[in-house]
């Protein structure tokens, strides 16, 4: 889910509305008026959070900086993810207390069915993780993916650019050329 507006129930905002509405509206002077948004952006920071944001090429709409770091070894990674335009985010009072940003969107398939998801997109110049790989990014207190490509160390190179490895810490996973994990062919993680 993306927080990306305002809760609208928020006492603060919910009165204001009444009040536009010609609604008369009486708060005693020494009530303390919750928001909503804060409260949920202070859970986020006593939890590892890890925020979505919504992928697109229906928005050029910037996109929040990355939380996790990459490193690339091999044929330049710019070429093999899935790439989009821009996307929705959360409200940044909300991002900037989570642990991880990732991205859940997908692309079908030819036949409009998904039948693999990404786990890395490409973005405004950035590379983003998916949700899978960031939660377990979060959970063991990583700070960076290692990215590997063909071409890398140990890594023959096709001639066809394609990501064969991701590391984070101690987990890691196989996954096909196209930048894609199906969950048939997770080896242990």
């Amino acid at each position: 889910m993306v927080f990306s507006e305002a809760d609208r129930i928020s006492p603060v905002r919910a009165i204001a509305a009444m009040k536009d509405a010609g609604v008369s509206v009486t708060v005693p002077q020494d009530a303390t008026m919750p928001d909503n948004d804060v409260a949920l952006s202070e859970a986020f920071a006593r939890n590892p959070v890890v925020a979505g944001i919504a992928i697109s090429n229906e928005t050029a709409a910037t996109l929040s900086p990355l939380k996790a770091g990459f490193a690339f070894g091999g044929a330049d990674p710019a070429t093999y993810p899935p790439a989009f335009r821009g996307g929705l985010t959360n409200l940044p009072v909300l991002e900037r207390q989570a642990e991880g940003l990732d991205f859940f969107s997908f692309p079908l398939s030819g036949d409009g069915v998904v039948r693999s998801l990404p786990l890395l997109a490409a973005a405004q110049g950035h590379f983003y993780p998916s949700l899978s790989i960031e939660a377990l990014r979060v959970a063991q207190g990583a700070g960076s993916f290692v990215v590997r490509s063909t071409g890398a160390s140990q890594e023959t190179d096709t001639g066809h650019v394609a990501m064969v490895d991701w590391r984070l810490m101690t987990a890691g996973v196989r996954r096909d050329a196209s930048c894609r994990c199906r969950p048939w062919t997770l080896g242990a993680v």
